[in-house]
């Protein structure tokens, strides 16, 4: 990932996350952090099933994404992070990979619903 594109997803308010194919996360903005209540240290590396346990359209949202390598979205689901369960809406969608990556990296956004 270049570093403009770290730098601008860092500095949004909206919640990203980027699994790989394998379905484990690659990289979360500090949004999203605070959305899922865990650090990019802590959750590094987590399959999206142990992240999103207890969440079951949130786990269909991101094995569609990636199964299918199409878009989902416009979801509201409940995340239940240790701590309590928000609402929020969740997109998933494959990005296209840069040169030299592996293909089929699913980036997923959410943000709090009000």
């Amino acid at each position: 990932m270049s570093d403009l594109l770290r730098q601008t997803l860092e500095s949004v308010n909206i919640g990203i996350l980027v699994f790989d194919v394998a379905g484990k996360l690659a990289y979360i903005n500090p949004a999203a952090e605070e959305i899922l209540q865990g650090s990019s240290q802590a959750l590094a590396g987590k399959h999206f099933r142990t992240l999103f346990r207890g969440s079951p359209e949130a786990v269909r949202i991101v094995r569609k994404a990636i199964e299918e390598n199409t878009p989902v979205t416009g979801f509201d689901v409940a995340l239940k992070p240790v701590g309590g369960g928000r609402t929020v809406q969740r997109r998933g969608s494959p990005d296209a990979p840069e040169s030299g990556e592996a293909p089929n990296i699913t980036g997923m956004e959410a943000a709090p619903r009000r």
